[in-house]
């Protein structure tokens, strides 16, 4: 079996991260966000340097992160497919829906919020963007 080419990987999710806007630190910094990481559990730049120069790895929780943030399938990075641009999150797609349905998104997504711990994230990043939009 071939070893996992942790470069390989590292150079991708480097080219990944430069095709938006965000700093190693501040890809961290919304991973640590994703995931809800209490304070001193955060992910810092260095290791995001470490994971795009293949010293290191993430974990698999922070691996998928990192794909949600970057729009990119975590296929491509770990090198199982040719890198492609995934379609877009349904966060973005909610974005680009009329404020009235956005609304009526955010009150159906509040309502799953009660039922499972994703839907209760989903839902408080729903509602920040609804704040930030105002």
């Amino acid at each position: 079996m071939a070893s996992f080419n942790k470069p390989e990987f590292g150079r991708r999710l480097r080219d990944a991260r430069n095709r938006t806007p965000l700093t190693q630190a501040q890809l961290g910094d919304r991973i640590a966000d994703f995931l809800e990481l209490g304070d001193g559990k955060g992910v810092s730049g260095a290791a995001v340097a470490q994971w795009e120069n293949g010293s290191s790895l993430p974990t698999a929780d922070k691996l998928a992160a990192a794909c949600s943030i970057l729009g990119v399938s975590a296929d491509s990075l770990l090198l199982l497919a040719e890198p492609t641009k995934r379609p877009p999150g349904f966060l973005d797609q909610a974005s680009a829906l009329p404020e009235p349905l956005q609304e009526a998104l955010l009150q159906i997504v509040s309502h799953l919020a009660e039922k499972t711990p994703s839907e209760k994230r989903l839902y408080r990043k729903l509602e920040q963007e609804a704040k930030q939009r105002k």
